[in-house]
């Protein structure tokens, strides 16, 4: 799985922060996740965050499952890790699956 590293601040502050342009060749079948700071930092009862590391695992092993099931396996293993507690903020990810080239 490839993580592309270009970004900046968060989306819909209208440019408020700087934000770095990129572009990446998005080829049939390749996979598309958004996902906001609430995944990583969920809690668990010890008030320990889910984090980027084990989140990008979870990602890792689902890799080759339909979208569907990457996006549910993803989320389960959120909830999971808190025992299903109450987020403190959204926890929200977004799967999408390229079925043709874009031009």
């Amino acid at each position: 799985m490839s993580c592309w590293k270009r970004g900046g601040t968060i989306i819909g502050l209208g440019g408020a922060l700087p934000f770095e342009d990129g572009e990446k060749r998005v080829d049939p079948g390749d996979k598309l996740l958004a996902y906001t700071h609430g995944i990583l930092e969920y809690e668990n009862k010890k008030g320990q965050f889910y984090g980027q590391e084990r989140f990008y695992e979870v990602l890792r092993q689902l890799r080759d499952r339909p979208i569907v099931e990457v996006v549910d396996g993803a989320i389960e293993a959120i909830m999971n890790y808190g025992d299903h507690n109450p987020s403190r903020d959204d926890v929200t990810l977004l799967g999408l699956k390229f079925k043709e080239a874009l031009h």
